[in-house]
C-alpha cells in the first residue's frame, strides 16, 4: 500500500545565524570569568558548542570569531563515526 504524506527533507536550522558582537562578548564574559559557557550562551543567544570550541582557541575574540570551524569527528565503541 502507498503511503499518503509525503515527507520532504528541509534544513531546520541554518547555519552560521549569530550575531558576531554577541558571540565576541560572549567569549570575553567565559574568558573574564562573569559567566560559565551555558549562562553566556543563553544570555548572549549563541550556540553552547560553538561558544566552547572558539573559547579553546588563543588570540583576541575579534579574530577568534571570523575562524571557520570544522565538523568533529566521534568515534563509539562500535567503530560508527558520529558527528
Amino acid at each position: 500500500m502507498p503511503r499518503l504524506d509525503v515527507h520532504t527533507c528541509f534544513r531546520r536550522a541554518t547555519r552560521n545565524t549569530w550575531n558576531a558582537i554577541s558571540m565576541r562578548e560572549a567569549i570575553e564574559c567565559i574568558r573574564s570569568k562573569q559567566m560559565g559557557y551555558k549562562k553566556a550562551a543563553l544570555y548572549y543567544g549563541v550556540p553552547r558548542t560553538t561558544l566552547y570550541r572558539l573559547c579553546q582557541l588563543d588570540g583576541p575574540a575579534e579574530e577568534i570569531i571570523k575562524t571557520k570551524l570544522a565538523k568533529t569527528f566521534q568515534f563509539t565503541h562500535h567503530g560508527r563515526v558520529g558527528f
